[in-house]
């Protein structure tokens, strides 16, 4: 492990046991729940928006750290469990989370943990809405079970998330810290599930259509984002490496050129921090400052050791 409390393989296993045996249990469930209420089902051309909508999203993920991934998902499963029912909802999740899982390369652990995360709540949230009965209206009430509905499967998916996570690699990074830190973001998304539910009744399907279109084409920029953020990275990974391997050069050509260079760096960097320069740009007077006898590989090995007399060829170069 990287991070976090060190733990054995025979634990890890377990882990990964318990972890996927837990998942399996929910999905399992999940499934179903969602067969079982099928013939409750609402089935109309919302469902295919909503389909739809579950692959472009699934398409559409970003990168949200090393080993998480967000997307827009989570709308079209509150919209298919507060209008359509318990087997329309499992469905959007699964096809989202699947689609997602091919997109990203996940691994089979974890493509079943993020079923298990998405389906449960889901699935619960549409049999809460059957069981209130609500009348799809343009009313207060309405809107309050739809913001309920959608805050009880972010708290439920967190919760679930948080607890696969723990039992996989025991760091504390999901435990009630990171949940206020997300606070924030579960605001947005019931802003967002009751403005999609408020648009369908008042508009009706080209109305959410047309804001879901929105909302992914927002979901693909996110993604080039993300890829332009890796790429960029991976630049700055390979330029570090490039430069490192140019001082490591000149250090073995000459042992005083590292320790010339790093100083006249770190003077450049104080000079640019002196009169007030961003942080970004004594970044690159460091780094200038590094770099300023590149020249000498233009410069025969003979040129630095001492008591050898240049040739007129040095002297030209």
């Amino acid at each position: 492990m990287a991070h976090g409390t060190a733990v054995s393989e025979p634990g890890v296993w377990r882990a990964h046991r318990v972890v996927l045996l837990v998942s399996s249990l929910g999905l399992a469930l999940s499934t179903g729940v969602a067969r079982f209420r099928l013939p409750s089902d609402h089935r109309n051309g919302l469902s295919v928006v909503l389909g739809v909508a579950a692959l472009a999203s699934g398409l559409a993920v970003a990168s949200a750290g090393d080993t998480t991934s967000v997307s827009a998902s989570f709308l079209v499963t509150a919209l298919a469990a507060v209008f359509l029912g318990p087997a329309s909802a499992w469905v959007t999740a699964v096809l989202a989370e699947a689609v997602a899982a091919w997109r990203r390369h996940t691994r089979r652990l974890l493509i079943a943990f993020n079923l298990f995360g998405a389906t449960v709540p889901a699935v619960s949230a549409a049999v809460v809405v059957q069981a209130v009965e609500p009348k799809v209206s343009n009313s207060v009430g309405f809107y309050a079970l739809v913001a309920a509905v959608a805050a009880g499967i972010n708290v439920l998916g967190y919760a679930l998330i948080a607890y696969t996570h723990e039992a996989l690699h025991r760091d504390g990074a999901m435990g009630p810290r990171a949940f206020f830190r997300f606070a924030p973001s579960i605001v947005l998304n019931v802003a967002l599930v009751v403005a999609g539910a408020a648009i369908y009744v008042k508009v009706g399907l080209p109305g959410i259509a047309f804001a879901l279109t929105a909302v992914f084409a927002f979901s693909y920029m996110a993604y080039l984002l993300d890829q332009s953020r890796r790429r960029a990275q991976q630049y700055v990974s390979l330029s570090w490496g490039v430069l490192a391997g140019l001082m490591r050069s000149l250090d073995v050509r000459d042992e005083r050129a590292a320790r010339h260079a790093a100083a006249v760096a770190r003077f450049a960097r104080d000079m640019a921090q002196s009169v007030g320069m961003s942080e970004q740009e004594q970044e690159l007077a460091h780094t200038a400052g590094l770099l300023h006898d590149i020249g000498h590989f233009a410069l025969s090995d003979r040129v630095a050791e001492r008591g050898r007399t240049l040739t007129e060829d040095d002297w030209m170069a």
